[in-house]
């Protein structure tokens, strides 16, 4: 399945809400152990092409909101990176999520 369309829209709505500006592109490459990541200097966020069928609506937006949050606030998860995450995402949805991750049921790990 193509989700392109579907990801430059929550790309761009995500944009919109947290103010961020310029050129940001998400890209998909294959990773072994992790579900996004972020060039900071290239601003491109990389998902994980593997999961990327897996993954639902709020899981899809939840990856790019997080990784776009580091665009904005640096590579560490500070106090204004984790506050606006939690403004974005209700804290159970937050845990709900990185259950399912850490618990390996999108990567596929098991």
């Amino acid at each position: 399945m193509n989700r392109d369309k579907e990801i430059n829209a929550i790309l761009q709505r995500l944009k919109a809400k947290t103010g961020i500006k310029g050129n940001i592109k998400v890209r998909l490459k294959p990773f072994k152990k992790k579900a996004a990541s972020v060039s900071l200097n290239r601003k491109v966020i990389y998902l994980n092409s593997k999961i990327i069928d897996k993954l639902t609506n709020e899981e899809l937006e939840y990856l790019i909101a997080h990784e776009l949050l580091h665009l904005k606030h640096g590579i560490f998860h500070t106090k204004e990176f984790e506050k606006e995450l939690k403004n974005l995402f209700k804290e159970d949805l937050q845990l709900e999520i990185l259950r399912r991750f850490f618990n390996n049921k999108i990567l596929g790990l098991e």
